[in-house]
């Protein structure tokens, strides 16, 4: 993607983490890499879906106290908190937030990783770097607005 893309991209967002309104599904992404971030939540609010936005493990934690996503989106290697700790920690949560759709988002994944990704309680993985048709083939939730 052209820079001078990213950057009108980034400047037309709305704000990060901001209340979620009630009509819109919900959808966390937990990513480090901002183009990566980016182009992922572009794709899902340029789809009607409201986006709340972590770029590790533990601020994604923090933000599912304060939020109940439908889906997310999980980068399995991040500073500070890897995406396989910040869902074994989401599996043994309470209600609602144990039972969320969680999608690992792996660099080159193979047999092993898609293994790695199920222990630690993932419900299933996207290979980066993925298409677009991927991560709409992942949103099992009801269309947006």
């Amino acid at each position: 993607m052209d820079n001078n893309v990213l950057l009108h991209l980034k400047d037309k967002r709305e704000e990060r983490n901001s209340e979620p309104e009630m009509a819109a599904p919900l959808v966390m992404v937990v990513e480090n890499d901002p183009d990566t971030m980016l182009l992922i939540s572009v794709l899902l609010r340029n789809l009607g879906y409201k986006v709340v936005e972590a770029s590790n493990g533990e601020k994604a934690l923090a933000l599912l106290h304060k939020n109940s996503p439908e889906i997310i989106f999980m980068d399995v290697q991040m500073p500070v908190m890897d995406g396989y700790t910040a869902t074994r920690r989401i599996r043994q949560m309470a209600a609602p937030h144990n039972a969320t759709l969680i999608i690992g988002l792996v660099a080159d994944a193979g047999r092993a990783d898609y293994k790695k990704c199920r222990a630690a309680g993932m419900d299933d993985y996207i290979s980066k770097p993925f298409r677009l048709e991927e991560i709409l083939g992942k949103l099992k939730l009801p269309p947006a607005a």
